[in-house]
This record gives structure tokens, sequence and C-alpha cells, in this order.
């Protein structure tokens, strides 16, 4: 079990991973959301997508409630120090809403597919 920890860097290329081309939101949302980010996409850009995802008419109201908090860790986590700990751990709690909104919509997918 490797206990190494992500770093900012590779926290922020996660979250971009998410919204990128064949990343799990803009599969979901499609026409709904503002499409896939570029791979050097700045926080704000981040932020925005995650944002226009979270109301996206196709999510579960959970997985949004989760991607809006998850915009909201990602705008803060710009008005912070470059490689402070804060930074780090906004970054963190983006990704952990991300990571829940995802579980949210599985799950939700689930229960649907099981009442068809």
């Amino acid at each position: 079990m490797s206990t190494a920890r992500l770093s900012a860097s590779d926290i922020t290329t996660e979250l971009r991973s998410a919204l990128a081309e064949g990343g799990w939101l803009p599969a979901v949302t499609q026409a709904a959301g503002p499409g896939p980010l570029s791979a050097g996409a700045p926080l704000s850009e981040i932020a925005c997508a995650l944002r226009t995802h979270s109301n996206a008419i196709m999510l579960p109201s959970a997985a949004a409630d989760l991607l809006e908090r998850a915009a909201q860790a990602v705008t803060a986590a710009q008005q912070l120090e470059p490689d402070g700990a804060d930074l780090y751990g906004q970054l963190g709690a983006a990704f952990a809403y991300l990571v829940q909104a995802h579980r949210a919509f599985l799950i939700a997918s689930a229960v649907h597919q099981e009442h068809v």
C-alpha cells in the first residue's frame, strides 16, 4: 500500500482530468455541460466548469450539490499562496467532493436502472 500523498499539482491534474475530454463529467452532462477542459486550464476555469456541470439537469441533486462544493473549494484555493498548506487543503477538499459526486452519480444511476 502506497502512503505517498498527492501534491497540489497532482490534485489539480486529477480535477482537470475529470473535466477533460473523456472525463466522467463531460460524458455525463454532454451538451448541458461546458465541454471538456484543456490540460492546462487554470483554477478559475476549473471552478467555472464544476459550477456549470453542477447545474446540469441530468445530475442527481446529491451529485450537483457536491460539485458546487467542489467549485467553491477551487474558488477559495485561487486566493491562496501557490505552495501553502491552505491551498493543498482547499484542493484536497475539492477533489474529495468531486470523488463523492462521482459516487453519488453512480449510485443514483444504479438505483434508476433497477427501477427501469
